[in-house]
């Protein structure tokens, strides 16, 4: 199902370019004769075609999640709440324990966001309740899923840095897929970044 999520989003990013409307992101795809949203009111998605991982994390504008970035650019994403045990938590978490792919949305301004698959859970921290959040190589990403082999351990990662939210945030071009891949920086050609729009 994850591949099919990755390869509806490919799809949309093609039909409308870089900027997609929310609406398509919240009626989603059709898989198995079931729709497939790709995001929610949570910031922790796990559409009910699944069963422990989530398919998509969300950082919003309007949230009250101190989200952040490092200085590799690896994403400080927040629990859901303070408790380590709540299901959203340990779902983040066995989604790190299994290496499974999720979805990043990233809300730059109101009703716009950055989209990032596949990201990978790759850090636990239960004393300041983050997890950390790196973008992975997609094509390494699908061969592994499609052929259900162990994940290499890449060293490809889009690098996103503060500099680059704070650019987006004050563009009015969010439409230009040139903007953001030069605020963004790409390291593997195969990661896929897109911009979006809620």
């Amino acid at each position: 199902m994850r591949i099919a999520a990755f390869a509806w989003l490919s799809e949309q990013v093609n039909i409308h370019g870089d900027v997609l409307p929310r609406t398509a992101l919240a009626q989603g795809f059709i898989f198995e004769d079931q729709r497939i949203p790709l995001v929610s009111p949570q910031g922790i998605f796990k559409p009910k075609i699944l069963h422990e991982y989530p398919l998509s994390i969300t950082t919003t504008t309007s949230g009250h999640y101190d989200d952040g970035f490092t200085s590799e650019g690896l994403l400080l994403y927040k629990y859901r709440g303070t408790d380590p045990r709540h299901r959203d938590n340990v779902g983040l978490r066995n989604a790190m324990l299994h290496n499974i792919p999720l979805i990043y949305f990233h809300s730059v301004v109101a009703g716009k966001y950055l989209a990032a698959w596949p990201v990978y859970i790759v850090e636990d921290n239960p004393k300041s309740f983050t997890f950390t959040v790196a973008v992975d190589d997609y094509k390494a990403v699908v061969d592994t899923l499609t052929l259900k082999t162990a994940r290499p351990k890449s060293q490809k990662r889009i690098q996103i840095s503060d500099d680059c939210i704070s650019q987006l945030q004050s563009n009015k071009d969010y439409t230009s897929a040139v903007f953001v891949s030069e605020c963004c920086t790409r390291i593997g050609s195969n990661a896929r970044f897109a911009a979006s729009n809620t």
